[in-house]
C-alpha cells in the first residue's frame, strides 16, 4: 500500500487541495490482488487505490504512450495498433503493448536496453527481464526454437473442473457411445450443412499455419443460411482468405517475407471450382459480393484453393473419434507435449 501511494505521488496523479464546501468528494477504496508466477506460486502482493474510473482513461494513456514511442522513432502498425516497429542497423525492433504490459524484441541486447532506458525515464517501468509469461502464454526457449504454451491456463481449467485426480485418456470423448431416448434429447450435429435446427446455419472452421506452427484458428457459426454444402464451404473460404490477408499485412510490418501463392486447402470440390470458375453464375449469383474475395485473391496470385480429400484433413476435429483418428488430427495440427519451463524473449512492465 505504501509503494502504491508513493507511485501515485511520483507520477503526479493528484494534487492535495482543500475540499470545497459545496462539493462531495468521490470515494475510494483499496483493491488487493495476488500476482502469480507461471508455476502458480506467489510473485508479489498487489494493492491498488481506485476511485471513479472513466472510459477515456485507457485511451488517453494509449495516446500518450504512442506519442512518446513515435518521438523515439517507432511506427505504429495500421494493421494492429498494439504493434510498433523501428528500423535499426542490423534489423528491426518490435514492441508489443497490451495496456501496461510491453514485450520487446530486437536484433541485439543493446537495442533493447536503449528502449528500456527511454521508457524508464518517461514512465518509471519495471523490468521483468527475459519473458517467461505474457498474457496467459508461457514462453519457452529450446535448441529447436521458441515454444508457446498455456500450461498454467490448462491446469487452472482442470482444477476448476475438479479433474486433478482423474486418470488420463487417449481421447477427450469416447467414440461409439450410443444415446437413448431415456438419457435426454438428441443434439443436432453442427458439422452437417444446415445442421443447426434453430437457425439452419453452418459452421466456418479454419486453421492457419506459419511454417509448422498454427497461428490462427476459428470455429464460428456463419451469419446466413447456405443453400448447399458448396456454398457453406465457399463462405468458409472467404473467411479464411480475410484472415490470411490480415496476417500477411502483419508479416509485412515485421519485415517477414513469405512465398506466394498461399495454398488454401478445402475438402469440397464444388467450392474450389467456384473459386476458379466464375461461369457458375446461376448457382452463386445470390452470394454476397464480399464472399468473392476468394476469386479476387486467386486472380492476384495470393492464394491457390486446392482440394484435399476428407481423410487427410481435420474435418472431424469437433466430434468423438477413436484413438488413431485423434492422434492423426494432433499430428496434422503439430501439437506437441508440454515442454519444461524455460525463458525467452524480453519483457517490460
Amino acid at each position: 500500500m505504501k509503494s502504491e501511494i508513493q507511485a501515485l505521488e511520483r507520477n503526479g496523479t493528484w494534487e492535495l487541495v482543500k475540499a470545497p464546501t459545496d462539493k462531495k468528494p468521490i470515494g475510494c477504496r483499496w483493491i488487493y490482488k495476488l500476482k502469480l508466477k507461471p508455476d502458480g506460486s506467489i510473485e508479489r502482493y498487489k494493492a491498488r487505490l481506485v476511485a471513479k474510473g472513466y472510459n477515456q482513461a485507457s485511451r488517453q494513456w494509449n495516446q500518450k504512450f504512442t506519442e512518446k514511442l513515435e518521438v523515439f522513432g517507432f511506427v505504429q502498425s495500421k494493421n494492429d495498433y498494439c504493434l510498433f516497429t523501428k528500423e535499426v542497423f542490423g534489423g528491426q525492433v518490435a514492441l508489443l503493448v497490451y495496456v501496461d504490459d510491453i514485450l520487446v524484441t530486437a536484433p541485439s541486447e543493446s537495442c533493447i536496453q536503449q528502449v528500456k532506458e527511454y521508457l524508464h525515464d518517461l514512465f518509471t517501468i519495471k523490468d521483468l527481464g527475459l519473458a517467461k509469461y505474457f498474457l496467459g502464454i508461457e514462453l519457452a526457449r529450446s535448441s529447436q526454437g521458441l515454444l508457446a504454451t498455456q500450461t498454467k491456463y490448462i491446469s487452472d481449467i482442470v482444477k476448476d473442473a475438479g479433474l486433478t485426480q482423474a486418470t488420463a485418456t487417449n481421447t477427450p470423448l469416447p467414440a461409439g457411445i450410443k444415446f437413448t431416448s431415456d438419457s435426454g434429447a438428441l443434439l443436432p450435429d453442427p458439422r452437417n450443412w444446415a445442421g443447426c435446427l434453430d437457425t439452419r446455419r453452418s459452421l466456418t472452421g479454419f486453421c492457419i499455419f506459419l511454417g509448422d506452427a498454427p497461428v490462427s484458428w476459428k470455429t464460428k457459426k456463419q451469419a446466413t443460411v447456405s443453400k448447399s454444402t458448396a456454398e457453406a464451404e465457399y463462405r468458409s473460404l472467404a473467411s479464411t482468405v480475410c484472415e490470411l490477408t490480415w496476417i500477411s499485412y502483419l508479416l509485412q510490418d515485421l519485415g517477414i517475407s513469405f512465398p506466394k501463392p498461399i495454398p488454401l486447402f478445402c475438402d469440397n470440390k464444388a467450392a474450389v471450382h467456384i473459386t476458379a470458375n466464375p461461369v457458375f453464375h446461376e448457382r452463386t449469383k445470390h452470394l454476397e459480393i464480399d464472399c468473392h474475395i476468394v476469386r479476387d485473391k486467386f486472380k492476384e496470385g495470393f492464394v491457390t484453393p486446392t482440394h484435399q480429400c476428407q481423410g487427410t484433413n481435420c474435418r472431424h476435429s469437433n466430434e468423438a473419434t477413436n484413438r488413431p483418428a485423434f492422434q492423426f488430427m494432433k499430428s496434422k495440427l503439430n501439437l506437441l507435449s508440454l515442454p519444461p519451463s524455460s525463458t525467452c524473449g524480453g519483457m517490460l512492465r
